[in-house]
């Protein structure tokens, strides 16, 4: 949403420096935003609410690490029960 601000800003005649200020971010956050969502547009990144996405590999590698935990933990209390 806010990359689609920049561009109308910088549409509208505003320097891009100032349309990124504009949205209250830094060059830097704004330039790796472009980078990971500049073509993807803006049903990719947003929710049908509104509220942004989180990114696929991350939300997967976190229940990776969740279930490679879970199961360590069930294997240590399985193991501990063996006769």
């Amino acid at each position: 949403m806010k990359l689609r601000q920049v561009e109308v800003l910088m549409g509208q005649g505003m320097p891009r420096i100032d349309a990124i200020r504009q949205i209250s971010v830094t060059e830097q956050i704004y330039y790796r935003w472009k980078e990971k969502y500049g073509g993807m547009g803006t049903a990719a990144q947003e929710g049908d609410d509104g509220r942004a996405v989180v990114p696929s590999v991350a939300r997967s590698e976190h229940r990776r690490k969740l279930v490679a935990r879970w199961m360590a933990h069930r294997l240590a209390l399985v193991g501990s029960r063996s006769p």
